[in-house]
């Protein structure tokens, strides 16, 4: 049983973020800073932090505002990888809910629909290990996903510069596999083990935190670190990042086999690449994607992260757009993006570079708490149009992050959900100020308020106004105990109802602290010192009501 002064420090610990809703109190979402906002491409922002108060999938508009607060969708688990994808022939959000562990995650990954319920999970099968949270991304027909997975396997680890020589090792073999969504049947598995060698790796045995040691099972050396798995629709080739030995590999989808890697630099044996880079070099990526495929060259983007908390090839993570000469044999760089006042500096882990339709790119500072989009300019180079950093009540460096931030269009009325509602006055007959706010709905531009004199009553309307944020507050001329909320679109056509309200008046004993548009919120309790000063506390406080 806990004691008073163990429930006063846990209340001490828990801080609130820096936004608090009175329609949505329990809300944990990180605050959005924007710093740069020159008319970014359209869309939504999705984000996933983990290492917060309230670790869950987001997404908010571009000018910072919370759409919708997702955190446990997933239950009691991580979300990564947050983002739209196209299902059963229309827009839906795919998410990997997972427990991380030791640079990977254990869990399944899941499909939401428009209305923010889960509609199927994609899970791995065969001898495979569970879902891991590197990579979840349904292909192109939306009939096929593909998963990244770990697996721990005793592994003879003497040959390795630090390696095991006196007992069982353990090797962390990455993984992955393309599974049919509906059956969910294995139609594609590749494991590291089989096609890329020990010494391929350019990270020793319990380096730094991932990397393992290799001395049980619960801690394999994870030489490879698979982070990133696309598929090409036009050659059904795979590309695939491996952040612990700076290369990303091509697999062909028949045979297994390595079509071709690119390391830069690559150093025979230890890091081989069948491109000769041109000027620049890239370690610890992650993002890999094709971007283009033509007979002779084929481009690829990646986002560099250039530091692993140990080693760091360059001063700045960045996106890279890189071009592959099959004929000459050479990698150039043809773009590479910048950093911005918000974003400078490394992100030693997670980070991705996404194509936006419109040509620019949209990134991701994993562990730098920092996003943004990026658009080529006139002169054929990047030019930074948006930025933003977010922070949350439990901010602390290195281990607040978020694994990869898109942007996407989204639209989304839930259909199983009603606004919410908090109405206050001050005193009885003073005017009423009502907040309201609809979780996950994008398609509110107005709203509409109806007063009652009881809860069952006759509702007359009052008034309208615009949608504001994410909650919208809005005074009423005069004062009515009961309140209904109607949602509108940009046509006035409503949407849905809100519960029918009672209006909180604060007691005397609170109503001089209070004005007009409600009673001041604490950014957290202030626990008391010593156990003495609870025990004066209790002793002041009014004793219990006698019983009979």
């Amino acid at each position: 049983m806990r004691s008073l002064l163990q429930y006063a420090i846990l209340a001490a610990a828990l801080v609130l973020p820096s936004t608090q809703f009175f329609t949505r109190p329990l809300s944990f979402a990180p605050t959005i800073n924007v710093t740069i906002n020159n008319n970014p491409s359209s869309g939504y922002v999705f984000i996933a932090p983990t290492g917060t108060d309230g670790n869950g999938p987001y997404i908010y508009d571009k000018a910072g505002n919370l759409v919708w607060d997702g955190a446990g969708v997933v239950g009691g688990a991580d979300a990564y990888n947050f983002h739209v994808c196209m299902y059963n022939g229309s827009p839906h959000l795919c998410i990997t809910g997972g427990l991380g562990h030791q640079g990977y995650a254990i869990g399944t990954a899941m499909i939401l629909d428009a209305n923010y319920r889960i509609v199927t999970s994609v899970q791995t099968g065969g001898a495979g290990n569970y879902a891991d949270q590197h990579e979840f991304q349904v292909l192109a027909g939306g009939n096929t996903a593909v998963l990244s997975s770990y697996r721990s396997i005793p592994y003879d680890m003497t040959a390795m510069p630090y390696g095991v020589t006196m007992q069982q090792g353990f090797l962390m073999d990455s993984a992955f596999q393309e599974i049919d969504i509906k059956s969910g049947a294995v139609l594609f598995e590749w494991y590291a083990s089989d096609h890329v060698p020990l010494n391929h790796t350019r990270i020793y045995p319990g380096s730094f935190g991932q990397a393992g040691d290799g001395y049980s099972g619960h801690s394999p050396f994870d030489y490879f670190h698979i982070n990133s798995i696309d598929k090409s629709t036009k050659s059904n080739v795979y590309l695939i990042s491996a952040r612990h030995t700076n290369s990303v590999y091509a697999i062909n989808s028949s045979t297994h086999d390595i079509v071709w890697r690119l390391a830069c630099p690559g150093t025979m044996p230890t890091s081989p690449s069948d491109f000769a880079c041109q000027g620049f070099n890239f370690s610890s990526q992650h993002d890999a994607r094709w971007v283009r495929e033509d007979t002779d060259t084929t481009t690829i983007s990646l986002f560099d992260n250039a530091n692993n908390g140990v080693n760091h090839t360059d001063l700045i993570s960045t996106g890279m757009i890189i071009d592959l000469n099959h004929k000459t044999g050479k990698a150039v760089l043809r773009l590479r993006s910048l950093p911005t006042a918000s974003n400078v500096g490394q992100s030693v882990s997670q980070g991705n570079f996404q194509a936006l339709p419109n040509g620019n790119y949209f990134f991701g500072y994993g562990s730098s708490q920092a996003f943004g989009e990026q658009f080529i300019n006139s002169k054929g180079y990047f030019e930074v149009n948006y930025a933003a950093t977010w922070t949350t009540g439990a901010d602390s460096v290195g281990k607040t992050m978020c694994y990869r931030t898109f942007s996407y269009d989204w639209t989304s009325t839930p259909a199983n959900t009603v606004p919410a509602v908090y109405v206050y006055a001050q005193n009885v007959g003073s005017a009423n100020t009502i907040y309201v706010s609809w979780n996950g709905a994008t398609t509110v531009a107005q709203w509409a308020f109806y007063a009652a004199d009881d809860k069952f009553g006759n509702y007359t309307k009052i008034g309208t106004t615009k949608k504001s944020a994410f909650e919208t507050m809005w005074t009423a001329p005069k004062y009515s105990r009961w309140w209904r909320v109607d949602a509108l679109d940009q046509f006035a056509i409503p949407l849905r109802s809100s519960a029918n309200s009672d209006t909180y008046v604060p007691n005397p004993a609170l109503v001089g602290a209070c004005n007009p548009t409600g009673c001041p919120i604490g950014s957290a309790y202030t626990a008391p010192t010593s156990t003495s000063t609870l025990s004066a506390a209790a002793s002041t406080a009014a004793p219990p009501p006698k019983t009979t």
